[in-house]
This record gives structure tokens, sequence and C-alpha cells, in this order.
């Protein structure tokens, strides 16, 4: 039999509530609701294994933890936050930004409305580790919508990529309602410093309903009150409560501390100071010296402490299973404080190329609809069914603290499977004999190598400005070609893999270094790169150019002049004559 343990909560708490009223309308209607409710579970208790996973679900949702003290909203901007959000009215747009990650292969942008995240999700695609910001448009005004930035880390070997949420947030498209936090709740009994005697098994914790809930902004996050208790000094989040009273369990020797913070239809939380008390030894309660009131504490420091979530075990399809279904449903079993799972489909041989992901709170998903899994690392659109060929399933379980559990040094539990009959693989081989190396006299070499003798191959040729030496290694690559020996020049190189960087489609910088190698992929998708990848460089040579020589300059005839003294034909002339004639210019 399954114990309705939330309808019995909310019956204990009717029951011992100063509000409770015996025989009054609210009586009769909540015993019909916890009639009805009996009804339906009796139906789950007879039913398929999905609905009891489905009721499992809900009862799990009393006992999760509140995420951490949200940021303050303000204007639509997310303020204390990686993440930032701010809304365009003009064209019903969401601007995101976010602070840069480190070991980056990629960011993908995940959006959907708050009330169906994380179903029906849009996304961006894969954005270049250099991109910090993108618009999501096309959004309906005055609606609240979850985003969420996800950064793709590079760890080989098994599953080498990592998706880190960077952060996430609820935002509302309009500028004209801001949503504010609730007041903090007023905390009644027990008493701050107060000692109960020996033997106390359980104290009460007692606190005002909050009148001023805050703007909310149509929110439709339920109002609720989270209670923290427990013996260390920032006591750990222990329940929700949906009134103003909570009973709690204790041992005689202990010193417990507790506060409550509420939580308005916005998500917003309101925070009050903590209290203390303490259970024997000593005698019985004594009567407090009444403490003035001081106003709640503006913004909550404590964050509570949540433990890893639990180990879990892949169901189906099992390791190694082969003939699976084209279309195929995916099963774990639940991981004990997991608030939610990342689930990762690539193929199996080469788990750092193409691969999808989906997000769920359940512990089971499936490949239908295709259009609910993200693309990542360029990997094609989500076929409706998947084509025959090896595959990984992997799994990550995460708690909202963002901590996970996996079997293996990336926090994943995976499974190969094969869709389709397993077939033969062809024997792979590194490829040798590349040409060319050294210095080259074309900008757009044609590239060579080696063949592997039987057929059904297919080659991809790497660029890259550094050595292929495993520290941080970035290419721009072509291909596949299918069974040859060469490879011209590309029209357009693939940058999927050069963390943003300009491919050189024109051709080769002159008098730069290069490097370039050959991969090979066989009919299972597993790859074998080649032995060497030789350095190769255009040269051009620019001679020193010969002076030419200053031109003599040509000279003109002198111009004509004439005999100015003495004039032509005098007589009398002194025995010292002067001579004079005209000017004549060069």
């Amino acid at each position: 039999m399954i114990e309705n343990r939330f309808s019995l909560r909310i019956l204990k708490r009717f029951i011992y509530s100063k509000y409770s009223r015996l025989f009054e309308l609210e009586t009769l209607v909540i015993i019909v609701f916890l009639g009805l409710n009996v009804f339906v579970l009796s139906l789950f208790g007879s039913s398929k294994t999905d609905y009891l996973t489905t009721y499992r679900q809900l009862v799990a949702l009393e006992n999760m933890p509140p995420p951490p003290p949200p940021a303050e909203l303000t204007q639509g901007e997310v303020k204390g936050e990686v993440l930032g959000v701010s809304y365009n009215p003009s064209t019903t747009s969401i601007m995101v930004g976010w602070n840069a990650a480190s070991n980056l292969q990629a960011y993908v942008v995940q959006w959907a409305l708050s009330s169906e995240w994380p179903n029906n999700r849009g996304g961006s695609g894969n954005l270049a580790a250099s991109t910090l910001a993108y618009t999501i448009s096309g959004l309906q005004s005055n609606t609240s919508y979850h985003v969420q930035v996800v950064a793709v880390h590079y760890q080989p070997p098994n599953f080498p990529y990592n998706l880190e949420v960077l952060g996430e947030s609820d935002v509302w498209t309009t500028p004209s309602c801001t949503p504010t936090s609730p007041m903090g709740p007023s905390l009644s009994s027990p008493s701050d410093g107060v000692s109960f005697a020996s033997g106390t098994t359980s104290v009460t914790l007692d606190w005002s309903d909050v009148t001023n809930w805050g703007n909310e902004c149509s929110g439709t996050s339920d109002r609720l009150y989270a209670v923290y208790f427990g013996t260390s000094l920032n006591p750990p989040w222990y329940s929700w409560s949906s009134d103003s009273v909570e009973t709690v369990s204790v041992s005689s020797g202990n010193t417990y501390y507790w506060r409550v913070a509420a939580r308005n239809r916005a998500g917003l939380y309101g925070y009050v100071s903590k209290r203390s008390f303490s259970v024997g030894p000593g005698g019985g309660v004594p009567t407090p010296t009444p403490t003035p009131t001081t106003p709640p504490t503006a913004t909550p420091t404590p964050t509570p402490a949540l433990q890893s979530p639990g180990s879990f075990n892949l169901l189906s399809p099992a390791n190694g299973a082969s003939n699976v279904s084209s279309n195929p449903a995916f099963d774990w079993s639940d991981s004990a404080r997991a608030q939610k799972y990342w689930i990762y489909l690539a193929l199996a041989d080469t788990p750092q190329a193409d691969f999808w992901f989906k997000q769920t709170t359940s512990s089971y998903a499936y490949w239908s609809p295709a259009s609910a899994w993200t693309v990542a690392n360029g990997a094609p659109t989500p076929p409706a069914n998947l084509p025959n060929g090896n595959y990984r399933l992997a799994v990550v379980a995460q708690n909202s603290a963002g901590n996970t559990y996996g079997t293996n040094s990336s926090g994943q539990n995976y499974v190969d499977f094969t869709v389709g009959e397993q077939v033969a693989c062809l024997a792979l081989t590194k490829p040798g004999g590349l040409d060319p190396s050294g210095d080259i006299a074309t900008s757009k070499p044609t590239f060579k190598w080696t063949k592997l003798a039987d057929s059904g191959y297919q080659y991809y040729v790497d660029l890259s400005e550094k050595p292929f030496d495993g520290n941080g290694d970035w290419w721009w690559f072509s291909g596949p070609y299918a069974d040859t020996y060469q490879a011209s020049w590309p029209g357009s190189w693939s940058t999927q893999r050069a963390g943003g960087r300009t491919a050189p489609n024109s051709g080769l910088v002159a008098n730069k270094t290069y490097y370039w190698r050959v991969s090979v992929m066989n009919n299972c998708n597993q790859f074998e790169f080649s032995s060497s990848a030789p350095a190769i460089r255009y040269l051009v040579s620019v001679p020193t150019p010969t002076p030419t020589p200053t031109p003599t300059p040509t000279l003109q005839a002198p111009g004509p002049f004439s005999l100015t003294e003495p004039a032509s034909g005098a007589s009398n002339v002194s025995h010292s004559p002067k001579f004079d004639w005209t000017f004549i210019w060069p």
C-alpha cells in the first residue's frame, strides 16, 4: 500500500493548527479532498509502474529542498549572478549574457515557459567559446520564461563532454512588473535561547503568518514556508510548510538552531533571523524574558548544505545490448537527493564527436519526440528514428547545488548498445605517407596519404596553427573523403573544433607555419589518427630591389642675345672700352 504522506501531513497540521475549527465548512472540504486523493492513489496502486513513478515524484516534491537564495530582480535583470537577463519590449526578446567559462568547447542557451520547464525547450545550438551573449526572439509578452546557459567542457576519454549550468533564472517579459521579496515571517516560539527539560523528544516551532507577500507579478508558485532546522550554526533545510507551525524531533544534550523563510508566488524569499534552543540537562522550561521584536534580516546568508545525489544504475537498454529499437526507451533507477538528470546520447566509439542531450526530472526518458533533444557539437538534427549503429547512453544525476553523481571520472553513468544487428568493424591502422611537409610553393596544397587496403573507410584532413601534442589541441577540418588517398584544398574548412578561430579558406598565410594530419573512420564510426602531423609553410621570397640611378639632366642650347656696347659703327671709342650685351637665360 502506498502511504499518502502529503495528505496525512495536511490533515495533521489541520488538526493541530491554531486555526482549526471542527465541523465547519473547511473541515468538510478537506475531508472530501482526502477521500478523492485516497481513491486516486488506489488507482495508482493497481496501475502501471509509470503511474507509480509519477506519484513517487509528486510526493517527493514535499521533500525537495528550496534553491539557494535567488538573486535580486530589478527591471528584468538578474543581479549578483554569472547570468544577466534583460527584456526588450520593443522586439519582445530577451538578451542573455554570462561570464566566460574555462576549458570550453561551446555554450548552449536553452529556454521554455517557466510552467513547462524543462519540457518543450528551445535551444540556441552550439555557440562559439568567444560568445558571451545571446538574444532569444519571438517571445510572448507579460509571460514568465525560464532561461538557462550551459557550458560544454571537453573532458576525454570516455564521454568527454561535461555540461555545466553557468546560470539559470525565471524572467518576466514585461518591464512594468518587478517581483519583490515577501516580508520574513515573525518567529513566535520557542523563544531564542530557551532550554527544555531532559527527556523532551519533540518541540513545536511556531511563527506568524506573512501578511505582506511582496509584488508577485502573477507568479504561479505556491506560497510556502521553508523551515531550516538542525544542530549546526547554519541549520540545513528541514521541510516545506504550508502553515505557520512545524513539529521537530529533538534529543537531550543538544543545542538546536532554526529559522523560517517565506516564498511568494514569484518564487522570491523573505528570511528572518536565526534562533536557538537547547534540550536538557536541567529543570523545566523557564519563563523567558521578553525580547524586543527586531525587524527581519533583509538578505539571508545561510544556504542549505546539500549532499551529493546517491548512486543509481542504468536499466534499459542493457550494456552491450543489440537489436535495440530505433526509437528506444531509456530507464534507470532513482538517485537519492537528485532533482534532475542530464541524458546524453552519442556514437559509442566517438562520444567526443556529435551528440545530443536533454534534461528530465524523472528516472526514464524516450528518444521520441526527437525534437526534445538538444543538438551539441555540430551534430545533425535529431532523426525521428535512430539509424543502425553503436550508441552510448550516459546519465548524470544532479541536485540543486550542482553536485552530480556518476561512475567515471567525468561524473557519468553510461552503457553502450546497438540499434539493429551488430556488424563486424573494419580494422584500423594509422595512415602514413603524408605529403606535403616543410616549405611549399602554393598557398592551397593538395593533401596526400597512403590509403588503407580495404574499402569502406572515410578520411578527414585536420589543419591547425599549433602542433597536435594533446595540449589544448584545436583544428579546422574537412571531409569526409570516401576511400581515397588525397584531398584538394577545400572551399571551406569546418570550424567546429577550432574554438571560434577564423579558418584560412582563402589559403595559407605566406611564411607562416601550419600543422596537418589525417584521420580515418571505419564502418563502426571508430577513428584513428595518422602517426605524424607534418609542419608546412607557404614560403614566399621577397627580393631586395635594385636601386634606380638618378638620370643626368639634358641641357638646352643658349638663347639669343644682342651686343649693346659699343654700338655697331661707333667712333671715338675709349682706349679702355667697356663691352656689354643682353643677359642670356640658360
